[in-house]
C-alpha cells in the first residue's frame, strides 16, 4: 500500500546471502496513486541451496530500497521429487484434502503422483 506520495517506478528484487547478490529478477513497472494498493508479481525460477538464511530485497530502478524480508530455504519441495514414477498420472488436491482438476495460478496445492506426494505453489 502507497503511504506516501504517488509511486511511479521499476522494480526489481534480489536475493542476498551475506551481502552477496545471489539472485536479480528482470524489471516491471508500477504504478501507484497515494493511498492505493497493488501487488506486483514476479515469477521467476531459482535455484537456491537449503538451509540458508536469504534477504529478498525489492529495489527502485536507482536501487533504491523500497521493501525487504529474509526467509529461509528448509527443505525441497518441488514437481521433480514426484518424477519416480513416470507413469502415474499427476493429481491435484487443495489444502483442505479435496481433489481438483487444475491448479489455480497462485494457489498452494498437494501434487500427488504414484505413491509420492509434494506441496506446490502455481
Amino acid at each position: 500500500k502507497n503511504i506516501g506520495f504517488r509511486f511511479d517506478s521499476t522494480l526489481r528484487f534480489v536475493i542476498l546471502l551475506s551481502d552477496e547478490v545471489k539472485f536479480t529478477s528482470a524489471a516491471s513497472h508500477l504504478t501507484l496513486a497515494r493511498g492505493a494498493e497493488d501487488t506486483v508479481k514476479f515469477t521467476e525460477t531459482v535455484n537456491l541451496p537449503n538451509g540458508d538464511d536469504y534477504l529478498l530485497r525489492l529495489l527502485t530502478a536507482d536501487d533504491k530500497t523500497v521493501g525487504e524480508r529474509r526467509m529461509s530455504i528448509k527443505g525441497y519441495d518441488g514437481i521433480d521429487t514426484v518424477g519416480m514414477e513416470d507413469d502415474a498420472p499427476v493429481r491435484y488436491f487443495n489444502l483442505q484434502g479435496v481433489e481438483i482438476p487444475a491448479p489455480a495460478e497462485g494457489q498452494p496445492v498437494i501434487v500427488v503422483k504414484g505413491s509420492k506426494a509434494v506441496k506446490a505453489i502455481f
